[in-house]
């Protein structure tokens, strides 16, 4: 089974404690600090934040593999699904990215019926589109002859609806 996280320098280093030694430091001598000759030594030291910025990272390519964001959201919500899945099944304790599977797949299915929503109304609005283009212009706002007979048929299907209506 492959790992759900990539190894990482840092990975065998405590939290809040420096990852060098101190010879593999920038030192230097300033009086920066109010002491002439003071020498400071600059020590890397792993941070929350550093660990964030990682991880940040390593969440970046898995929706922008290479720098670039993956365009379309549905692949990269797929995406998504499968980091958090794998995350899950790597070590089942992550009990809450098995449910932010399944919660991101959930957005996924809404995502997924939004785009089929949007593209029904796209083709009913050309349909209309086209349906106005074939009936043509109207004169002064009365239809033209070849119109009547369809605007009559029209009418008189609708009255037949009011009334089998009214009779309930």
């Amino acid at each position: 089974m492959t790992t759900c996280f990539r190894n990482h320098p840092l990975d065998s280093h405590e939290l809040h404690k420096i990852t060098r030694k101190l010879g593999e430091c920038n030192c230097y001598v300033t009086d920066q600090y109010g002491e002439p000759d003071q020498w400071v030594a600059e020590v890397e030291v792993l941070t929350c934040d550093c660990l964030w910025r990682i991880f940040q990272k390593e969440a970046e390519h898995i929706v922008a593999p290479g720098g670039v964001l993956i365009a379309d959201p549905q692949v990269r919500n797929r995406r998504i699904n499968a980091a958090y899945a794998q995350m899950w099944l790597q070590d089942n304790r992550f009990e809450w990215a098995g449910l932010a599977a399944f919660a991101s797949k959930q957005v996924g299915c809404g995502l997924l019926h939004a785009a089929n929503i949007v593209g029904k109304v796209q083709r009913t609005e050309t349909e209309l589109a086209d349906m106005e283009r074939r009936a043509g212009p109207l004169k002064h706002g009365v239809p033209l002859p070849a119109q009547r007979t369809s605007q009559k048929s029209i009418c008189l299907r609708q009255r037949h609806v009011v009334r089998a209506c009214s009779t309930h």
